[in-house]
């Protein structure tokens, strides 16, 4: 995997510590660690970098925002990009909500797509009526991050 840039990830003011829980880790991300000890006289170099390490993996991250086409009185077809990670598992449908525009909540309008392409057609709307649309992938881990809404 290509290397990325280094930040700052926690600093220490106990000496003694041999080691630290780190937290807003992203998960099925690979990182890569080094320390380095800094006294009254300075900072000294850093160690070389740890072995590659994943963190685990976790429901999708979120897709692209839907997008509306062939909009019908009734029904509609949505399309929206994929995820840019799966979580570290495959995406293996999608979660549809909508909501009716000026409502507070929203309604599962596909449970499941029950495959990783990235369009459905969504029926049973009532004509005449504004929606909004968001979609979630699902993983072998649950249902990921919600999209943000059409």
């Amino acid at each position: 995997e290509a290397e990325g840039t280094w930040s700052l990830a926690t600093t220490l003011s106990n000496g003694s510590a041999a080691s630290v829980v780190l937290g807003g880790l992203v998960g099925d991300t690979a990182y890569r660690f080094r320390v380095r000890a800094t006294n009254a006289v300075g900072e000294g170099p850093f160690s070389a970098p740890s072995e590659l390490v994943r963190t685990l993996p976790v429901a999708p991250f979120a897709p692209g925002q839907p997008q509306a086409a062939d909009v019908a009185q009734y029904e509609l077809r949505l399309t929206w990009a994929a995820p840019g990670k799966d979580g570290g598992h495959p995406i293996t449908g999608y979660r549809v909500w909508s909501r009716r525009e000026g409502s507070s909540s929203a309604a599962v309008a596909v449970n499941d797509t029950g495959s990783s392409g990235t369009e459905v057609v969504v029926s049973g709307l009532a004509g005449n009526t504004a929606y909004r649309f968001s979609v979630a992938g699902i993983n072998a881990l649950g249902v990921g991050v919600e999209s943000a809404a059409s």
